[in-house]
């Protein structure tokens, strides 16, 4: 089985209030609508550039980039290391309620589970301190492979890691393009973990990870 991380396993809590409240704390206020704005490109950018982040060097080095990116649009700014560190600090990721008991699940049906994902090369780093990497069997993102969702050679990567043929495996995650269309395309048949019901057309679906035992 393969997984996707970011809403499926995993959510990102709400950054924008905490950052907000930080950079106030910190003695540099921001209007809540500034704050949500800058991160939001500080986001934009991370997507676009996440994929060279390869190594912990490099991880740190595209912090540092993705933090200049968030002060342009703050007023009045923090000095930059400060920035840096209130941007790691907002920025939170938790388990889903349902993603350790449904891993528990898996593992006890005998079955392998890989997490796929658009991350830099700290995602295992993050599942480790949330408490999910023991549940995995392996984790590939897309910084070690060089190629983001769709492509299919990240999902080829994972099934190396299995040892495994494409039709012998699913793979399941949130969204119908990176995910649905991504695992399709490198013969693996994909499941959509739907959690807001934003795309009642795809026939195979699951609101939530409970349901998709009986999908498998």
């Amino acid at each position: 089985m393969l997984l996707d991380a970011m809403g499926t396993l995993v959510r990102l809590r709400p950054p924008a209030p905490l950052l907000t409240t930080a950079l106030a704390t910190a003695g540099y206020p921001n209007p809540a609508d500034r704050v949500a704005a800058a991160l939001g490109e500080e986001i934009a950018f991370y997507r676009a550039h996440h994929v060279w982040a390869r190594t912990p060097d490099l991880v740190l080095q595209l912090r540092r980039e993705c933090a200049g990116v968030l002060a342009q649009g703050l007023d009045p700014v923090p000095p930059h290391g400060l920035v840096v560190e209130l941007l790691v600090g907002a920025l939170r990721i938790e388990p889903f309620a349902d993603a350790i008991p449904f891993l528990e699940n898996v593992r006890a049906c005998g079955l392998q589970a890989v997490v796929v994902s658009d991350w830099d090369c700290s995602l295992a780093d993050h599942l480790s301190r949330i408490g999910l990497r023991e549940w995995v069997d392996g984790v590939v993102v897309s910084a070690e492979v060089g190629v983001t969702k769709p492509d299919p050679r990240i999902f080829r990567r994972a099934l190396g890691l299995l040892g495994v043929a494409a039709h012998e495996v699913v793979h399941c995650g949130d969204d119908p393009v990176r995910d649905v269309a991504g695992a399709a395309a490198a013969g693996i048949r994909p499941i959509l973990v739907d959690r807001a019901d934003r795309y009642p057309d795809v026939v195979e679906r699951v609101s939530s990870l409970a349901d998709l035992l009986r999908w498998i």
